[in-house]
């Protein structure tokens, strides 16, 4: 069989239709599994970023002065992308110039 007769197969639940609604129960359930996978990645992410900002602030109590500044300016930016992350994205106005902002920046920021 050519990769070319294989495109001419009908996909599998072509040969076995399912009625409407058990279709919709599987999308449900894939949305949901989805939805749960984004989730757990979005939470696995804060905790990096909130450890790596704590870290930065233990460095900061026994550096000196101007490294210490510079260590809670990281913990602090670390700060910023965890609100990203959770979807404030407020903060990246302050990242961007103002000619770059998108419409959902600029009705975030009114």
């Amino acid at each position: 069989m050519t990769p070319d007769q294989r495109h001419e197969l009908p996909d599998p639940w072509q040969l076995y239709p399912m009625p409407a609604e058990q279709v919709a129960a599987i999308q449900r359930h894939i949305t949901r599994q989805a939805e749960a996978a984004v989730t757990r990645e979005r939470d696995r992410l804060l905790g990096l970023l909130a450890d790596a900002a704590a870290g930065r602030r233990e460095y900061a109590i026994n550096a000196p002065e101007d490294s210490a500044l510079v260590l809670e300016s990281e913990a602090s930016q670390l700060e910023t992308v965890a609100r990203l992350v959770r979807g404030d994205m407020s903060v990246m106005t302050a990242w961007l110039p103002s000619w770059r902002w998108t419409p959902e920046m600029c009705e975030e920021i009114r």
